[in-house]
């Protein structure tokens, strides 16, 4: 299990809402 991985999901789920990574 990779902490990593969890946090590219994180940064996906954040792009999917935001549009840049960042949720502007």
């Amino acid at each position: 299990y990779n902490i990593g991985a969890k946090l590219i999901k994180l940064i996906e789920k954040f792009k999917f809402f935001g549009g840049d990574g960042y949720g502007e």
